[in-house]
């Protein structure tokens, strides 16, 4: 009866100790991928406001009605305009709203990191100002979500390349953290194995640097400023 209970013990002693492992590990990827929470967050998803993600090495821009929306909205100040998704369709991927032609229009909005309390305060700001472009609510009612968020002047990011690791490893040359503009073209950025990866065109703009970089996945995405 003793050996059992000792037994027992140990057993909830280890399924502890491996959860508490499990939890460590966690923490650090989380850490990893969006900065510590108790630094300043120094990220791409803690600090780019309003993107629409991209998976395809050759990408184009998203349909025009789209843009009208993002600039009638006015917030967040970047928009980052791409074509696809190849893990698979976005909700504004499909029918109408990928159309050219059509007059619906859809969005995807980067709030920020999942657990940061400013992510919370951006979507709000953001409803707010999609309900105010399109005039569907009172004054009265705009006003219970807060003021206007302070203007600033919005910037667009076209997305023109979304390099994929192929063979690997892959290492970037430094710790890009996201939205650096790199001045010349032909800069060296990066190797994929073997591969080097070097920047197409003057001032180009590193969208989202990964750090999982596991074949198959997307690294980085290339683009630049057209307002």
């Amino acid at each position: 009866m003793i050996l059992l209970t000792v037994l027992t013990i140990l057993l909830v002693l280890l399924l502890v100790a491996v959860l508490w492992i499990g939890l460590v590990r966690i923490c650090r990827l989380l850490e990893d991928i969006g900065g510590a929470t108790t630094s300043t967050p120094t990220s791409l998803l803690a600090r780019i406001r309003w993107g629409v993600r991209a998976i395809e090495r050759q990408t184009a821009p998203i349909a025009p009605q789209a843009r009208r929306l993002a600039e009638a909205i006015g917030y967040p100040g970047l928009v980052v305009a791409d074509a696809g998704h190849r893990a698979g369709a976005r909700m504004r991927d499909f029918g109408a709203f990928a159309d050219p032609a059509s007059a619906p229009a859809a969005m995807l909005v980067e709030c920020g990191q999942h657990w940061a309390h400013s992510s919370v305060a951006v979507a709000i700001a953001t409803c707010r100002q999609f309900l105010a472009a399109l005039d569907l609510v009172t004054p009265a009612t705009l006003a219970r979500l807060g003021p206007a968020p302070a203007a600033e002047p919005q910037r667009v990011i076209e997305v023109t390349h979304a390099i994929t690791v192929d063979g690997g490893p892959f290492q970037f040359t430094a710790d890009f953290q996201g939205l650096e503009v790199i001045a010349e073209r032909g800069t060296l950025i990066a190797r994929d194995g073997d591969q080097p990866l070097h920047t197409p065109y003057d001032d180009c703009v590193l969208i989202m640097p990964s750090r999982r970089l596991g074949p198959g996945q997307t690294a980085v995405r290339l683009g630049r400023f057209v307002a």
